[in-house]
């Protein structure tokens, strides 16, 4: 039996040929065959995911207080590191919970929702890591006292595929 294994390196995306000629050999003799196959090797390109995904939530821009009074913003700040770099990240952040009115959950980051799940009562808000350069503001109505549940998903996006990874979340932060 004869066998061939190809080894790509680490985020090989690139399609290619092999070349496969038969050669002949008998003692010193060695014979080149000229019936040559060609095969394309076809690699799908996978978007590799991500890893370490944690969401830091504080009452202030700077990060220092988690002392959270009605009527003021909060402040949340997403991460997650790339399997492979040359992918591009992207966030999910959940905001709602049970009894939550969710039209008291007004803007994230200066924009609406992307969308409602009214099944788990939360808003869901979408982000490119890339338009991200700082803390978020959360923005509720301005008498809103109630308790959030917040969390954080993070996926990748293959550029070459445009195939995206499952997000990968946080554990729930509960804000009261």
């Amino acid at each position: 039996d004869a066998g061939l294994q190809v080894q790509l390196p680490p985020f090989f995306s690139d399609s290619f040929d092999i070349t496969l000629t038969p050669v002949s050999r008998h003692g010193d003799d060695i014979a080149i065959g000229s019936n040559a196959l060609t095969v394309p090797v076809t690699v799908n390109p996978a978007a590799n995911g991500v890893t370490d995904v944690t969401l830091s939530i504080h009452a202030d821009e700077a990060g220092t207080s988690t002392d959270f009074i009605e009527g003021q913003s909060l402040w949340l700040t997403p991460e997650a590191t790339l399997v492979d770099p040359n992918e591009s990240l992207i966030y999910q952040i959940t905001v709602g919970g049970a009894g939550v009115d969710l039209t008291q959950i007004k803007t994230l980051q200066g924009q609406t929702a992307t969308s409602t799940d009214l099944t788990n009562n939360i808003k869901v808000f979408e982000f490119d890591a890339e338009d991200i350069s700082g803390p978020m503001e959360l923005i509720t109505e301005t008498y809103f006292d109630g308790q959030l549940e917040i969390q954080v998903g993070a996926a990748s996006i293959d550029p070459v595929s445009g195939n995206q990874s499952a997000y990968q979340t946080a554990t729930v932060e509960t804000i009261t």
